[in-house]
């Protein structure tokens, strides 16, 4: 009797969420199995683009880290075109993927005004930026420089200095800035405001916006770094390295990024901040992740050589200690 009370709940549990754990499996499956055809073609890509086998063998050892698989796959959704969660790249992920030169406003904002300091951007700094940035993206990116003036008063200072930049808090300055089509670069010229030192500040909303006297655009790979990075961001690309403060959108459970911050994804890139030092040649450039999940249609400009060129920054000792650091488990 008893038995056959057990054998009734069961089949009323089957009868009732069985079509339910059905379809949950089936989903389960199909995203496991999407998940993993996206890394068989990533890994065949590197091959395809001759990437050295010690940097296709440090990702595929990072595929099977809790920590870095879920940067993995939010770049892998973004090959698929899958921009949940970060729809306001849209316009810039659009942009890149699509054919020929990619063209972006670089907006200068002036100040006026008394007791002001600024330096004004170098027009021969801003070739130099738009050929590294050919170098580093693998396509053309023009850059159209247009200055707006700007008074800055105190209330202009006062954003600027606590570092809640004007855009968010000044309703007519953000309605300026929606005449100009993302992608965009803005960079406050003002240094110096009655006194007040303008903070260094990077960030990104809906442009990549740079202030203060160390983060001017010079003829300099270090501050070229800086700029592509927040650009990169505008493209759709998020950090390569473990980020509690913004995880990936797929986070795993079995990862504690409190403990794990700062453990960067696969061979530097420019999405990386903080470069180790053996890696900070290749820093400057554009990992095999980025250039897989941001593929042009019909493909880069140096697809015949960056891969060997890539692989070529590394000298086999670093390679080798990036690759025991990557495989230790």
């Amino acid at each position: 009797m008893k038995n056959s009370k057990l054998l009734l709940q069961i089949l009323l549990v089957v009868l009732i969420f069985g079509p339910s754990l059905g379809w949950l499996s089936v989903h389960w499956y199909q995203a496991w199995a999407l998940e993993r055809r996206s890394w068989t073609e990533f890994e065949q890509w590197m091959i395809a683009h001759k990437y050295a086998p010690e940097i296709v063998d440090i990702y595929r050892c990072n595929y099977q880290d809790p920590c870095l698989k879920p940067i993995m796959q939010d770049y892998f959704r973004l090959r698929r075109g899958d921009l949940s969660g970060r729809e306001e790249c849209s316009d810039g992920y659009g942009k890149f993927k699509a054919p020929g030169p990619l063209q972006a406003y670089f907006i200068e904002v002036v100040p006026s005004g008394k007791a002001v300091r600024f330096q004004r951007v170098d027009p021969a700094a801003l070739e130099a930026f738009q050929k590294y940035l050919a170098a580093r993206f693998g396509r053309r990116i023009e850059l159209r420089l247009q200055a707006i003036v700007i008074q800055h008063d105190k209330a202009l200072v006062d954003s600027l200095v606590d570092r809640a930049l004007y855009f968010r808090t000044d309703p007519a300055l953000a309605l300026l800035m929606q005449q100009f089509p993302r992608p965009c670069v803005v960079r406050f010229d003002a240094e110096e405001v009655d006194g007040r030192t303008l903070p260094d500040v990077w960030d990104t909303d809906r442009c990549a916006i740079f202030s203060g006297e160390n983060m001017r655009l010079v003829d300099n790979v270090s501050a070229f770094d800086h700029y592509a990075h927040e650009l990169a961001h505008l493209f759709g690309v998020e950090h390569q390295f473990v980020d509690p403060l913004n995880p990936p959108l797929s986070p795993s459970s079995h990862c504690d990024t409190g403990k794990e911050a700062g453990r960067y994804l696969g061979v530097d890139d420019i999405l990386i901040k903080s470069k180790s030092p053996e890696n900070r040649s290749a820093g400057h450039y554009v990992s095999p992740l980025s250039r897989f999940a941001l593929e042009p249609r019909g493909g880069y400009v140096d697809n015949k050589d960056f891969g060997e060129a890539y692989s070529r920054l590394y000298d086999q000792g670093t390679l080798k200690r990036v690759h025991e650091q990557a495989c230790r488990n």
